[in-house]
């Protein structure tokens, strides 16, 4: 078996790089550019796609809101859509679109309780006088006046306090 010389083991290596090694390194930055352009159509593509679908599932969405809420006789404005996102969105379930109108008329009709119970308080609060008396036997300056006295008699008794110097009569 004869001996392979320097010479002959560059060339062959030369060979060798020129011909098996470079070709192939440009066939592979060719494939890469390659599948790196395919990838950035197809993660343009699929966000497109994402958010056309995203838009259409939020148009569907806020339809069958409103629908719900004409079937529920709710008023339109922007506290009934938050309440409705709100209810919507912190439940979930197989069953969250069953249950979902259910859901909004307890959730509306606590909270008209709640509001109307309250409304109920404040106005039995302002029907209570701060005043322990009855009307017509304390005065503000001398205290008891004696019971009930005519308007006249009220407005002669009071007028010295209120013009002092004067008369009233």
């Amino acid at each position: 078996m004869p001996y392979l010389d320097g010479n002959t083991a560059a060339q062959l290596m030369e060979r060798m790089v020129n011909e098996g090694i470079n070709p192939l390194n440009n066939a592979l930055k060719q494939r890469d550019q390659a599948l790196a352009a395919l990838y950035k159509d197809y993660k343009s593509l699929k966000d497109n796609v994402g958010a056309s679908q995203g838009k259409q599932a939020e148009k569907d969405l806020e339809h069958r809101f409103t629908k719900i809420r004409e079937e529920q006789g709710l008023p339109d404005n922007e506290i009934v859509h938050e309440l409705m996102r709100d209810v919507y969105y912190s439940h979930e379930g197989d069953t969250l679109d069953q249950e979902y109108p259910d859901m909004l008329r307890k959730r509306w009709e606590g909270i008209q309780k709640a509001v109307r119970d309250a409304d109920r308080a404040a106005a039995k609060k302002a029907k209570e006088s701060p005043f322990p008396s009855q009307g017509g036997q304390i005065s503000p300056t001398s205290g008891k006046t004696g019971g009930y006295k005519t308007p006249e008699e009220r407005a002669n008794e009071l007028w010295p306090m209120i013009s002092p110097g004067q008369s009233g009569e």
